[in-house]
């Protein structure tokens, strides 16, 4: 027995080499962005594919003004995920080009767009650790009282009353500690502390019962202060908060503008689609 789990420890151990071994094919440059300010987007005729001649985003050109929201609205497989994925530069666009700030995406530095941008995904990586170190990413410089007074500010008192040992509570890897909400709360927390320009939420919500839900829509409005969004959702009653609207549709933008103008042309989709029920098109 113990040598078979010898042998499933070496093999693990060799898997997790590779993983640092691997070097990434994409390329950054040296610029910097502005921290004092929200972020800026521009999409400029972008296509993006994952496998060779297999579009997901086609000739998508959009503009997301510093500070302001915009809601990002499809059906499954639409491209709004892959969107978020390339401003985070998981991956290069095929053609066209990305700003951000007005400087292409491919010459800044990488530590930049990771200061500089959250993503909030419905899966939140729990580590084997204290809350403490899940919220700090093991940052020994941030203080016990400078996290606290986040939780309060973010409204998440009752929750961190909850724990059995305060922030040093234990937690284990995955979802055995933490409910589905409960870790959006703690990936909340991180977030606010990074202090971003831009925060992307990527169905950020659509696991959270209605109680965290209600607790996560309250602290949303001291997040969004004075930051850019990108809210990618299924549900239209999740953009309330969006000033502008993009629709794809196979990875073509279908519609974009202000969200107001289009609610009130009835002969926008986006009209339409408020017409005929939250979920009819988001599936």
């Amino acid at each position: 027995m113990n040598i078979q789990e010898l042998q499933v420890a070496g093999a693990s151990f060799v898997r997790v080499n590779d993983l640092f071994m691997t070097k990434s094919s994409l390329k950054y440059g040296e610029e910097t962005l502005d921290s004092s300010k929200p972020l800026h987007i521009k999409f400029n005729n972008v296509d993006f594919q994952y496998k060779e001649g297999i579009d997901v985003l086609k000739d998508v050109s959009i503009q997301v003004d510093g500070g302001r929201t915009l809601g990002v609205l499809g059906h499954t497989g639409s491209g709004k995920t892959s969107l978020a994925r390339l401003i985070v530069r998981m991956y290069d666009i095929k053609s066209g080009e990305i700003l951000l700030n007005n400087k292409n995406i491919t010459l800044i530095r990488e530590e930049e767009i990771a200061k500089n941008i959250a993503y909030i995904t419905q899966d939140v990586q729990i580590l084997t650790a204290t809350v403490r170190d899940n919220i700090t990413l093991f940052n020994k410089d941030i203080k016990d009282e400078d996290i606290i007074k986040i939780i309060y500010e973010l409204g998440f008192q009752d929750w961190y009353e909850s724990l059995s040992n305060g922030l040093d509570t234990y937690l284990e890897l995955g979802s055995k500690s933490l409910s589905s909400g409960e870790a959006q709360l703690l990936s909340f927390i991180r977030v606010f502390h990074k202090k971003p320009t831009l925060i992307i939420f990527d169905e950020a919500t659509s696991r959270v019962d209605s109680a965290t839900e209600q607790l996560i829509d309250s602290a949303l409005d001291k997040l969004l202060k004075n930051r850019t969004c990108i809210i990618i959702a299924h549900r239209l009653s999740t953009l309330n908060r969006a000033q502008d609207i993009l629709l794809l549709e196979n990875g073509k933008v279908v519609e974009f503008g202000e969200r107001k103008t289009l609610l009130e042309d009835e002969s926008t989709k986006y009209h339409q689609l408020l017409q005929r029920g939250v979920e009819e098109v988001l599936v």
